[in-house]
């Protein structure tokens, strides 16, 4: 996304943010004292100006006063995006109920459960805040198999997602995600998507720890929709340089005796948005492949698979929904999503969707836990 594109978008989404937030800011005046006006006035300009300044830091010089303004900035704009979106869920609520109960209880409630989301927005605020920054757990998953062979039995895939490098997580975040993989010893690694939010010259260097990933098969990765955001074709050239597989609608296939594996990626399934001959094509990424070989897909939004026609992959790895990240979004999610977090038998494959390794935008996490995934190939008994 070049900066006039990036520019429209933040201009676009802010005056909707002010817009909701002028919402707010006009109910609350009714339930508070006049004298209470002005704070909550500046609260709300606060609230306001965190979407355009936590969106534009990246074009800051690199200081530490840069990722300060970034992570009070983000912090703030997701601690009020919790109170926006529930009150304003609340009065659609309240307004529904009000068929059914005394109109002389509608203040009551009102006040009292605008008091309540302010209570709940500080709880997911500080406790999110906490867990957003720390490194994500391992979460280890069996994933059981009809047919496979003895050959691939135990094999270790460790799957990256959604890493988001260039916002709040910088070279720090990016070495301790390696160390913790490469203790896990893992066979495969798969990057499915959404690595950067910024440009190879601006975020090379926080990036390259990735090139001391170890894995005993190999590591690869596919695009997602911020990748394709960030200049795809750039990426994609600096990964490939440093050792990493980029699987753009394509397989690689390896053996052990007569087994084989095959590996395929496909591009972000929004990406002809951007480059319009980049299409997500998962029939494309499996041409040619064994239909007897342990199939693996990499794509990263979930939906992709319904591109899949009459092929058919032992396994899916996808990411992109962060699970909603942080409460509400971690309830709202389903509703844009048929596969939000966790392991699916669908009628396409198994599919298992991560909830990210770090997160994007505000440094929240309540509700859906990042994780770096171990995922296990075992047998189906029967």
């Amino acid at each position: 996304m070049n900066r006039f594109n990036f520019a429209v978008f933040v201009t676009i989404i802010t005056t909707l943010w002010g817009l909701m937030i002028g919402y707010i800011c006009w109910r609350l005046f009714a339930m508070i004292s006049p004298n209470f006006h002005p704070l909550l006035i500046a609260i709300a300009c606060a609230s306001w100006l965190a979407h355009p300044i936590a969106f534009t830091t990246r074009f800051w010089p690199d200081t530490a006063w840069k990722q300060f303004a970034t992570q009070l900035s983000y912090a703030i704009f997701g601690i009020s995006a919790v109170f926006v979106v529930s009150f304003i869920a609340k009065d659609m609520v309240l307004n529904l109920i009000t068929w059914f109960i005394p109109l002389d209880w509608y203040a009551s409630l009102d006040v009292g459960s605008s008091v309540l989301l302010i209570l709940v927005s500080a709880v997911v605020g500080f406790f999110g805040f906490q867990k957003a920054l720390r490194l994500a757990e391992v979460k280890r998953v069996p994933v059981y198999l009809p047919n496979l062979s003895s050959e691939w039995e135990g094999l270790r895939v460790v799957q990256l997602t959604d890493i988001h490098i260039g916002s709040t997580s910088d070279r720090s975040v990016m070495q301790q995600i390696v160390d913790r993989v490469n203790e896990l010893k893992p066979d495969i690694v798969a990057i499915t998507g959404d690595l950067v939010d910024g440009s190879v010259s601006d975020l090379h260097h926080h990036v390259e720890p990735i090139f001391s990933i170890k894995a005993t098969i190999g590591v690869y990765f596919c695009s997602g929709n911020h990748d394709y955001y960030s200049g795809v074709e750039q990426w994609s050239r600096f990964l490939q340089q440093g050792g990493i597989e980029v699987l753009s609608n394509r397989h690689i296939i390896h053996a052990r005796g007569e087994a084989e594996l095959v590996i395929a990626g496909v591009r972000d399934l929004h990406a002809h948005r951007i480059i319009p001959q980049h299409r997500c094509d998962p029939v494309e990424a499996l041409r040619g492949a064994s239909k007897d070989a342990l199939r693996l897909l990499l794509v990263h939004q979930p939906k992709s698979i319904q591109l899949m026609k009459e092929e058919t992959v032992d396994l899916v790895l996808a990411g992109h929904t962060h699970g909603g990240q942080f409460f509400p979004f971690s309830l709202l999610i389903h509703l844009a999503q048929p596969w939000n977090a966790g392991l699916y038998q669908t009628k396409y494959a198994q599919l298992y969707v991560s909830r990210g390794t770090t997160h994007w935008g505000p440094p929240i996490r309540f509700g859906a836990d990042h994780e770096i995934t171990l995922l296990e190939l075992q047998p189906a008994r029967a």
